[in-house]
């Protein structure tokens, strides 16, 4: 009764809801770069644009976290995808960089927003006995989202256009918005049989000593950046290089990827915990970084799944058995804080790789997925000292390295 009360009347629904509105968004990531490269605009223009989208959304990260506190997820997560609206708007009277520039400012405040307090609703939500289980789960929404929704985005410029697009962005944006008063109440009524606002997960004070394992925390960090810069470039930049080089199966990369990742995230704990995090951390960035060298040279649709296949898996494995190393070796008390480090390296390397991918302006898809490919290596230097901060400094063994989270 306890599983289908927390599962069925709050977790799916704010899970399909996740899906659906980071989804639209995630869409469009691909779609506005096709648009203005065909009205003429230069890709340097196009990656710096990209990437005031990440830059939003992570310096609204913190401010986000402070408001579901003191506000409650549910007004949070309203008032996010109200302002969403305006994103389809802006994209669709825009012809010049700083009207565009504005719209991806609020798409990333809204995304960013949501995202936080998406995560804040499912864990004041489900029970403490359940909560790795229920932010494991919850994970693969953002997955999904990131993954599904740029093939999505791509089909629907295809066949109805830039504006057709943006239309059902905003259909979607609407239905969310409706059903987020169902899924969840608003005002921080009780949802789940606990109450939204207020410390659902605080520790007592005095009760354990703070304690944050800096070193950990920006070396996984550090890390996170060498893998997500080539995620940033693949998702905006990857079917400009496909239409290029003349390869139509582009939206299957992506579809694939995603599909590996989710896969890959169902047992990535238990290979954690039976190999540790060394060898599982190793054998990812491996894997990334065979699988970016892959996209720099690729030429077919076949070539370009298995790049995708072999990415997916070590995306998959990467970020979860980062993102527990920080977990293990940081008491509750710290872990928002460590948490807000660590997490904020995400919008980092995608801002970087969404630049750095329009440097393609001056020179070759191949000459930057090359050097690209040679930063997840980089950050297998860093995998020893990572290691051995986190055995040094393990300070939360209670939680399992089984337990999620929002990449």
């Amino acid at each position: 009764m306890l599983l289908r009360k927390w599962y069925v009347r709050a977790i799916i629904p704010i899970w399909l809801i996740t899906v659906a509105f980071l989804g639209s968004y995630y869409g469009l990531l691909p779609v506005v770069p096709m648009w203005l490269g065909s009205r003429g605009w230069d890709k340097s223009v196009i990656g710096l644009l990209a990437s005031v989208f990440s830059i939003a959304s992570l310096m609204v990260r913190p401010v986000a976290g402070v408001a579901t506190d003191r506000s409650g997820p549910p007004r949070l997560l309203s008032l996010s995808t109200l302002a969403f609206l305006l994103v389809p708007l802006i994209f669709g009277v825009g012809r010049s960089f700083w009207v565009l520039a504005a719209g991806q400012l609020i798409a990333g405040c809204c995304v960013g927003t949501f995202t936080v307090a998406s995560n804040g609703f499912v864990t004041a939500v489900a029970p403490a006995e359940r909560m790795s289980e229920a932010v494991a789960w919850f994970s693969i929404a953002f997955i999904s989202a990131k993954g599904f929704g740029p093939a999505l985005g791509t089909w629907l410029y295809e066949r109805m256009g830039f504006h057709g697009t943006l239309w059902a962005v905003a259909a979607v944006t609407l239905i969310c918005l409706g059903f987020l008063r169902i899924a969840c109440a608003p005002g921080g009524e009780s949802s789940g049989g606990r109450t939204l606002p207020g410390a659902a997960g605080a520790v007592k004070g005095g009760a354990e000593r703070t304690y944050l394992n800096y070193g950990v925390v920006f070396l996984a960090a550090i890390i996170l950046v060498s893998i997500t810069i080539s995620f940033g470039a693949t998702t905006t930049f990857l079917p400009m290089m496909a239409e290029e080089r003349g390869i139509l199966g582009y939206r299957g990369f992506f579809l694939t990827n995603t599909m590996t990742v989710v896969i890959v995230r169902t047992f990535s704990g238990r290979a954690l915990n039976r190999f540790g995090a060394f060898w599982v951390i190793l054998v990812a960035l491996s894997l990334l970084a065979v699988s970016v060298g892959m996209l720099a040279v690729v030429n077919s649709t076949a070539g370009l799944i298995v790049a995708a296949v072999l990415y997916g898996i070590g995306y998959g494995v990467s970020y979860p058995s980062l993102t527990a190393t920080v977990v293990s070796a940081t008491p509750a008390p710290s872990r928002g804080k460590a948490f807000g480090i660590y997490t904020a390296a995400q919008d980092l390397g995608l801002a970087l790789g969404q630049a750095c991918a329009g440097l393609s302006q001056y020179t070759s898809f191949k000459t930057i997925y090359l050097v690209m490919s040679v930063l997840p290596a980089l950050g297998m230097a860093l995998v020893p000292r990572l290691v051995r901060g986190s055995c040094n400094g393990d300070r939360g063994k209670e939680v399992s390295l089984d337990q999620g989270s929002s990449g």
